[in-house]
């Protein structure tokens, strides 16, 4: 009889002690379900503003490509004409302007940076993930700290000071943006081993931006694509 009531008691407090278990786990389930909720939330969030900002940012770039892309041409052509010794236009006034002009790329890491500052592994797609880090760590920072400053260290060390012994400037271009150059002496010019490999540097510099732009833009659009679609499941 007491063996009887003592199995029953036993299997009573194996059930109770089930029942809490079960009890613990789904509460555990429903608190891992809205702490997940909640995290998807805070990505959606993220991975929008972080589209927002890669739209803006490539609007940027289409506008830094055009600029850099006609000056480099420009700077093409005044090399073409000194090596091929043809004779001087008067619409080489608006190339020889545009030596000394280049548009900078400026990026904006706010978006980034709070990114970052979330954990970057809020992000539950690898390939999203790896393509921002891709573009904030490496195609930004080599426009920026190798190409841009590039710019700047030619321009201060050799084109102004090449320009300001070679060129002059007078009058204002058809859109009025900058003013018109010409050579104090054409033929001098032609024969200076300092402008031509002024307009060297310059192309090569140039050159290697455009690249590293035309990378950046295809990776943004497809970044965005991707971001697109992540949005829509």
């Amino acid at each position: 009889m007491s063996e009887n009531k003592t199995g029953k008691y036993l299997k009573y407090a194996i059930g109770e002690v089930m029942l809490v278990m079960i009890g613990i786990l789904l509460a555990l389930q429903v608190n891992n379900w809205n702490e997940g909720r909640k995290l998807k939330i805070v990505e959606v969030k993220m991975l929008e503003n972080i589209n927002a900002n890669l739209i803006a940012t490539k609007e940027n770039l289409s506008r830094v490509m055009r600029i850099n892309k006609n000056t480099l041409e420009d700077t093409q052509l005044i090399q073409n004409v000194i090596e091929n010794d043809l004779p001087y236009s008067k619409s080489l006034d608006s190339a020889f302007a545009s030596i000394e002009v280049w548009e900078s790329p400026h990026f904006t890491y706010t978006v980034y940076e709070s990114l970052k500052s979330k954990g970057i592994d809020i992000i539950s797609n690898d390939s999203i993930k790896n393509e921002i880090t891709f573009i904030f760590e490496v195609l930004f920072t080599t426009l920026v700290d190798d190409y841009d400053k590039i710019e700047w260290a030619i321009y201060e060390s050799v084109v102004y000071p090449t320009v300001s012994k070679f060129l002059y400037n007078y009058g204002r271009s058809v859109n009025r943006r900058r003013v018109l150059s010409r050579p104090n002496n054409f033929e001098e010019l032609k024969n200076s081993d300092e402008f031509l490999n002024m307009l060297g540097m310059i192309i090569r510099n140039r050159q290697f931006g455009l690249r590293v732009s035309t990378m950046l833009d295809q990776t943004l659009s497809n970044l965005i694509e991707m971001i697109d679609k992540e949005l829509k499941k």
